[in-house]
Protein backbone atom coordinates (compact mmCIF):
# COMPACT_ATOMS: atom_id res chain seq x y z
CA UNK A 1 0.00 0.00 0.00
CA UNK A 2 1.03 3.81 -0.85
CA UNK A 3 0.91 5.77 1.97
CA UNK A 4 0.02 9.61 1.23
CA UNK A 5 3.17 11.13 1.73
CA UNK A 6 4.99 9.16 -1.12
CA UNK A 7 2.42 10.36 -3.42
CA UNK A 8 3.08 13.75 -2.61
CA UNK A 9 6.88 13.35 -4.16
CA UNK A 10 6.32 10.90 -6.76
CA UNK A 11 6.98 11.61 -10.62
CA UNK A 12 4.40 10.98 -13.12
CA UNK A 13 5.24 11.08 -16.57
CA UNK A 14 2.96 14.10 -18.68
CA UNK A 15 2.49 15.79 -15.15
CA UNK A 16 2.74 19.56 -14.17
CA UNK A 17 3.28 20.86 -10.59
CA UNK A 18 2.40 24.46 -10.36
CA UNK A 19 1.79 26.01 -6.67
CA UNK A 20 1.90 29.53 -4.67
CA UNK A 21 2.52 30.16 -1.63
CA UNK A 22 2.22 33.56 0.34
CA UNK A 23 3.03 34.50 4.07
CA UNK A 24 1.27 37.32 5.80
CA UNK A 25 3.38 38.82 8.90
CA UNK A 26 2.96 42.22 11.34
CA UNK A 27 3.41 43.94 14.48
CA UNK A 28 1.79 47.02 15.85
CA UNK A 29 4.61 49.58 14.83
CA UNK A 30 8.20 49.08 14.56
CA UNK A 31 10.21 51.27 12.60
CA UNK A 32 13.59 49.58 12.96
CA UNK A 33 12.65 46.78 10.96
CA UNK A 34 10.98 46.93 7.90
CA UNK A 35 7.20 47.47 7.50
CA UNK A 36 6.64 46.15 3.78
CA UNK A 37 8.53 43.30 2.44
CA UNK A 38 7.91 41.51 -0.68
CA UNK A 39 9.74 38.04 -1.61
CA UNK A 40 9.20 36.38 -4.78
CA UNK A 41 10.91 33.38 -6.38
CA UNK A 42 9.91 31.61 -9.55
CA UNK A 43 11.38 28.05 -11.64
CA UNK A 44 10.94 26.91 -14.98
CA UNK A 45 11.99 23.82 -15.86
CA UNK A 46 13.38 23.72 -20.04
CA UNK A 47 11.14 21.54 -22.48
CA UNK A 48 12.05 18.24 -24.06
CA UNK A 49 15.62 17.58 -24.65
CA UNK A 50 17.01 20.44 -22.23
CA UNK A 51 14.44 19.10 -19.22
CA UNK A 52 17.27 18.35 -16.59
CA UNK A 53 18.07 22.00 -16.76
CA UNK A 54 15.64 24.17 -14.06
CA UNK A 55 16.30 27.67 -13.93
CA UNK A 56 15.08 30.13 -11.54
CA UNK A 57 15.02 33.98 -9.77
CA UNK A 58 14.13 35.77 -7.13
CA UNK A 59 12.73 38.94 -6.01
CA UNK A 60 13.17 40.23 -2.65
CA UNK A 61 12.18 44.01 -1.64
CA UNK A 62 11.94 45.97 1.88
CA UNK A 63 10.89 49.56 2.22
CA UNK A 64 12.55 51.96 4.22
CA UNK A 65 13.21 51.83 8.35
CA UNK A 66 14.65 54.32 10.51
CA UNK A 67 15.54 54.19 14.32
CA UNK A 68 15.21 57.19 16.43
CA UNK A 69 18.38 57.23 18.43
CA UNK A 70 18.31 57.51 22.50
CA UNK A 71 19.51 61.45 24.04
CA UNK A 72 18.60 63.28 21.11
CA UNK A 73 21.56 62.05 19.05
CA UNK A 74 19.52 62.18 15.77
CA UNK A 75 17.69 59.66 13.80
CA UNK A 76 19.25 56.88 11.39
CA UNK A 77 17.31 56.04 8.54
CA UNK A 78 17.84 53.75 5.60
CA UNK A 79 15.90 53.84 1.93
CA UNK A 80 14.27 50.53 0.90
CA UNK A 81 16.06 48.07 -0.53
CA UNK A 82 15.34 45.31 -4.26
CA UNK A 83 17.94 42.29 -4.34
CA UNK A 84 17.80 40.08 -7.17
CA UNK A 85 18.96 36.30 -6.86
CA UNK A 86 19.21 33.63 -9.47
CA UNK A 87 19.34 29.58 -9.24
CA UNK A 88 20.28 27.27 -11.79
CA UNK A 89 20.08 23.45 -11.47
CA UNK A 90 21.00 20.18 -13.65
CA UNK A 91 19.92 16.65 -13.08
CA UNK A 92 22.32 14.37 -13.69
CA UNK A 93 20.47 10.94 -13.31
CA UNK A 94 17.05 10.48 -11.32
CA UNK A 95 19.34 10.34 -8.27
CA UNK A 96 22.22 13.16 -8.58
CA UNK A 97 21.93 16.60 -9.27
CA UNK A 98 23.83 19.97 -8.82
CA UNK A 99 22.34 23.50 -7.92
CA UNK A 100 24.14 27.01 -8.47
CA UNK A 101 22.24 30.10 -6.08
CA UNK A 102 23.16 33.41 -5.93
CA UNK A 103 21.82 35.98 -3.04
CA UNK A 104 22.06 39.68 -3.79
CA UNK A 105 23.44 39.56 -7.14
CA UNK A 106 24.00 43.42 -7.39
CA UNK A 107 25.88 43.17 -4.21
CA UNK A 108 24.20 45.78 -2.59
CA UNK A 109 25.22 46.53 0.98
CA UNK A 110 21.76 47.56 3.10
CA UNK A 111 20.84 47.27 6.63
CA UNK A 112 18.10 44.78 7.62
CA UNK A 113 17.35 46.43 10.82
CA UNK A 114 18.66 49.35 12.90
CA UNK A 115 18.99 50.45 15.96
CA UNK A 116 17.99 48.99 19.42
CA UNK A 117 19.48 46.51 22.09
CA UNK A 118 20.63 44.22 18.63
CA UNK A 119 22.21 47.38 17.51
CA UNK A 120 22.39 47.99 13.23
CA UNK A 121 21.85 44.38 11.42
CA UNK A 122 23.84 44.30 8.06
CA UNK A 123 22.04 42.92 5.49
CA UNK A 124 23.30 39.60 3.32
CA UNK A 125 25.80 40.19 1.45
CA UNK A 126 26.44 39.03 -2.62
CA UNK A 127 27.05 35.20 -2.32
CA UNK A 128 26.75 31.74 -4.00
CA UNK A 129 26.63 28.33 -3.47
CA UNK A 130 26.85 24.76 -5.33
CA UNK A 131 24.96 22.16 -4.21
CA UNK A 132 25.40 18.55 -4.96
CA UNK A 133 22.51 16.34 -4.17
CA UNK A 134 22.15 12.37 -4.38
CA UNK A 135 18.89 10.90 -3.94
CA UNK A 136 18.76 7.20 -2.44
Amino acid sequence: MTKAKDLASTRVKGTRTQGFQATVSGALLNTSLPRRMLRISTSYRLPGDRSRLTLGGSLSYQNGIYFDENYGLGRATHGSVTLIGLMARYEFSRQLSASLNIENLGGKRYYAGLGGYNGYTEGTPRNAWLKLQYKF
